[in-house]
C-alpha cells in the first residue's frame, strides 16, 4: 500500500473525526469525511454484513481507499506468472524492423490491459489506455520508457499478422503453470482433472462473411430469408469451483469450401471435438483428464476416442440422444437388485420447534456396465423434489449422466455434481466473458487471424481477472459490503493513481502468499439445489399469498369480479347494507383527487 504524507491540518481533522467515531460509535455523514481519512480505518473481518447495514457507502470507500487495486493486481499477476510479459515479447514480430515504434510486448500488453479495463471496443480501449497513469504502468510492465500509448489501429494491424498459434501456446502454458503449483489437485475426480468442452459464438459478423466464417440461414424459403455469419470456437476449460481456465481452443471454421456454396457441409462441434482431443493428448501425453460435455457428444465415435486416448468422460444424457441406453436402464430398474438406489435430504433452513422440515430431497439411482456397441457405460439418474412442512410441493428436476468412471454409493453425489460442474464453462466462462466486461462477441476486427488473436488475449485477461478476484483477500469483504462492480474500481485506480518505479519494484520483490478461494473437495461435497426449483419455489409462494389475500377480501365467493360492471354492482350492494362504508369510500376518493 502506498504511504501518503499528510499535512498538519489534515492530521487535526482526522483526530477530530476519530473522537466523533469513538464517542458516538457511528460514522458521521459521508460529506464531512475527507477521502484520504478512509486509509486509516479498516473493516472488521467478522460481520461485514453488519457493516454494510450501518453505513454501506462508507464501508465501500474504506476498502477502496485502504488498498491500491492496481498495485494489488500487479502483485497477483507477477506472483502466478512472473515471466508472462517476457513471453509476450518473444512472440515473432512480422513487421519491418526499421519502422517499429512499439514492440510486440507493448502492443499485446496494451490489448490485455484494454480487456482488464472492460473496454467494449477498440476505440474505447484506445482512449482508456491513453492516460498518463496507464501509460506509466504499461512502461513498468514491459520495461520500456513510453511517452504515449499505441493507437488501436496500430494494435489491430499488428494482430492481423501476429502468429495466433504462439498466443495459444501462452494461454495453455499459463494454465499448465497453475497445474504445476498443484492448485487443482484437491479438486480432482479420482485423480483426473475436470475439463469442460463446449462451443461458443465469439464474434457475430452480421451480413459480412469471411473466408472461414460459419453461416446460418434464417426463415429459409420465405421472403424474409437472411443469412447470419459468425465465428465459432470449441473451448476446453479446466473447471475448479467458480473458476474456469482456458486450456486449449479449437476453432470451428470452413477452410476448404467456397464462400457461395451453400450446400457444402460446414465444420461442426462433432468434427472439432475429435481434433481437440488429439491435440490435448499430444500436448499433455501423461496428464489424466476427465472431459465433461453436453448431450451432443453422446455417440459411439466420442466414446471410442476417449477410451483409446485414455480419457475419462462425464456427459449429460437426454432421452433422445441414445434411446437404447435409456431402454436398457429402464429394464434393469424393473428387475430386483440390479439398480442401486440411495437418497439424501438438504434442508432450506433449521425448522422451528414443533414445525416439520422444508427442503429438497435428492434421489439417486445408477447402474454400472451397460453395454453399447462394445463400450461399457455407467448410467446415473438424479431426481430432486422440494418439500414444504414435510409434504411434497410437486416441483421436481431430473438429471441423467453417462460416464466411464466407476460409480458407487459413496461417490454417486460427487459424480452428479462433477457432471453438473459443466455449467461453469457456460456461466463463469462464456457468459462472464460476453456480459461482464470482456465483450467476447464484439467484432474487434474482420480479419480472421486478428479475430483469433483477440480471442486468445481475452482468455489471458480473463485468467488474470479470476486470479485477482479469488486470490485477493479484501475482495471477499468488498463483494459483501458493496453492490458496485469491482472492475469499475480497478479501472478508476488504473487511471487515477500513480505507480512509481520504487513502488512497482517493492510490490514485485515483496514476499507474500496467495490463497485462492477454493471449493471443498469432492469427498465432502453436498448436492446443490437446482436453480429452477429455487425460482419455482419462490414464485409459487408469492402466488399462494395473493390467493389467500383475495380469499380474505371476499370470503363468501373466494373470487374476484371479472369486469368493471360486476365490481360496481358489488360496491353498490355493500353501500346499501353499510351506509358508513359509503361515506368512507367518498372521503377516500376526494382525498385521492386532491393528491
Amino acid at each position: 500500500m502506498a504511504i501518503r504524507i499528510i499535512s498538519e491540518e489534515e492530521r487535526l481533522k482526522m483526530e477530530e473525526l476519530e473522537k466523533i467515531i469513538r464517542l458516538s460509535k457511528v460514522m458521521p455523514p459521508i460529506e464531512n469525511i475527507p477521502i484520504y481519512s478512509f486509509r486509516y480505518y479498516k473493516l472488521p473481518k467478522h460481520r461485514p454484513e453488519k457493516m454494510k447495514k450501518l453505513f454501506p457507502n462508507e464501508a465501500r470507500l474504506i476498502v477502496e481507499a485502504n488498498a491500491d487495486f492496481n498495485l494489488e493486481f500487479v502483485k497477483i499477476v507477477f506472483y502466478h506468472f512472473p515471466k508472462l510479459f517476457k513471453k509476450l515479447g518473444q512472440v515473432t514480430d512480422p513487421r519491418k524492423k526499421g519502422k517499429i515504434k512499439y514492440t510486440s510486448e507493448t502492443l499485446l500488453t496494451a490489448r490485455i490491459v484494454m480487456s482488464v479495463l472492460s473496454s467494449d471496443s477498440m476505440r474505447n480501449g484506445g482512449s482508456m489506455i491513453n492516460n498518463p497513469y496507464v501509460i506509466n504502468l504499461l512502461g513498468l510492465l514491459t520495461g520500456q520508457e513510453l511517452v504515449s500509448a499505441p493507437h488501436y489501429d496500430t494494435i489491430n494491424n499488428y494482430l492481423e499478422k501476429c502468429p495466433s498459434e504462439q498466443l495459444q501456446y501462452i494461454v495453455t502454458e499459463m494454465t499448465e503453470s497453475l497445474m504445476e503449483k498443484k492448485i487443482f489437485n484437491a479438486h480432482r475426480a479420482d485423480g483426473y482433472i475436470l475439463v469442460a468442452a463446449d462451443g461458443t459464438k465469439y464474434q457475430d459478423l452480421g451480413d459480412t462473411a469471411t473466408d472461414e466464417s460459419l453461416r446460418k440461414i434464417h426463415n429459409k424459403g420465405t421472403d424474409e430469408q437472411w443469412q447470419e455469419n459468425y465465428c465459432y470456437a470449441l473451448e476446453a476449460k479446466v473447471i475448479i469451483g467458480d473458476m474456469v481456465f482456458s486450456l486449449m481452443t479449437e476453432f470451428i471454421e470452413n477452410k476448404n469450401e467456397s464462400l457461395g456454396d451453400l450446400k457444402a457441409k460446414q465444420d461442426c462441434e462433432l468434427k472439432g471435438i475429435k481434433r481437440l482431443l488429439v491435440r490435448l493428448k499430444n500436448r499433455f501425453p501423461k496428464l489424466r483428464l476427465c472431459i465433461i460435455c453436453d448431450s451432443l457428444m453422446n455417440c459411439d465415435a466420442f466414446y471410442n476416442q476417449c477410451e483409446s486416448l485414455g480419457f475419462k468422460y462425464i456427459n449429460r444424457f437426454k432421452g433422445g440422444s441414445i434411446p437404447s441406453i435409456q431402454a436398457k436402464f429402464e429394464e434393469l430398474e424393473n428387475k430386483p437388485n440390479t439398480v442401486i438406489k440411495t437418497e439424501t435430504y438438504v434442508e432450506d433452513a433449521e425448522p422451528k420447534k414443533g414445525s416439520k422440515h422444508s427442503g429438497t430431497k435428492f434421489e439417486y439411482s445408477f447402474a454400472n456396465g451397460i453395454e453399447y456397441l462394445g463400450n461399457r457405460i455407467n448410467y446415473i439418474k438424479m431426481k430432486a423434489s422440494t418439500y414444504k412442512d414435510g409434504e411434497p410441493t410437486g416441483e421436481t428436476a431430473k438429471y441423467v449422466f453417462v460416464t466411464n468412471l466407476k460409480v458407487t454409493k459413496e461417490n454417486v453425489i460427487a459424480r452428479v455434481e462433477q457432471g453438473r460442474a459443466r455449467w461453469g464453462i457456460e456461466n463463469n466462462g462464456f457468459n462472464g466473458q460476453k456480459c461482464h466486461g470482456l465483450h467476447l462477441e464484439h467484432v474487434f476486427s474482420y480479419k480472421n487471424n486478428a479475430m483469433k488473436c483477440h480471442y486468445f488475449l481475452i482468455q489471458i485477461a480473463h485468467t488474470l481477472i479470476q486470479l485477482f478476484e479469488f486470490g485477493w483477500k479484501p475482495m471477499k469483504i468488498y463483494k459483501q459490503v458493496s453492490d458496485k462492480y469491482w472492475g469499475t474500481v480497478l479501472c478508476e485506480h488504473f487511471r487515477n493513481r500513480m505507480v512509481t518505479p520504487e513502488m512497482f519494484e517493492a510490490t514485485i520483490s515483496a514476499k507474500f502468499q496467495v490463497r485462492l478461494d477454493m471449493p471443498p473437495a469432492w469427498e465432502n461435497v453436498e448436492p446443490k439445489v437446482p436453480k429452477c426449483l429455487k425460482f419455482n419455489h419462490t414464485k409459487k409462494r408469492s402466488k399462494g399469498k395473493a390467493k389467500t389475500n383475495k380469499a380474505k377480501a371476499d370470503p363468501k365467493t373466494n373470487t374476484e369480479p371479472k369486469t368493471k360492471e360486476e365490481a360496481k354492482t358489488k360496491e353498490e350492494s355493500k353501500d346499501k347494507t353499510n351506509p358508513k362504508a359509503k361515506t368512507e369510500s367518498k372521503a377516500k376518493t376526494e382525498s385521492k383527487a386532491k393528491a
